[in-house]
């Protein structure tokens, strides 16, 4: 819903929809209905999350995990303050370093 009301759906090829996993955070399956959305291994996976459960889900679900801000710190693969300060560089070198 709010995709639509921000003319963004069609700007994604998957949305997984919360409401339609058995599981809420910080179980892993919201992270692998989007990757199973998008056909792609959970290890194969960058998600970013802003809470310590959502980190907590995306480790569980096997992926990449990019925190924002500080209560997603602590089990985060590489973190940023803000979204603003994300930078895809820093996040793909990291990532290919730990893998």
């Amino acid at each position: 819903m709010i995709l639509e009301k921000l003319g963004l759906s069609d700007s994604f090829e998957a949305i997984a929809d919360p409401r339609k996993v058995r599981r809420g955070k910080p179980a892993p399956d919201i992270f692998l209905a989007a990757a199973k959305g998008v056909s792609c291994k959970p290890e194969d996976c960058i998600a970013f999350e802003d809470s310590a459960a959502g980190v907590t889900a995306i480790k569980a679900a096997g992926s990449y995990a990019v925190g924002i801000g500080k209560q997603a710190e602590p089990n985060a693969d590489i973190c940023f303050p803000n979204t603003a300060s994300v930078d895809l560089d820093e996040i793909l070198n990291n990532w290919q370093e730990n893998k």
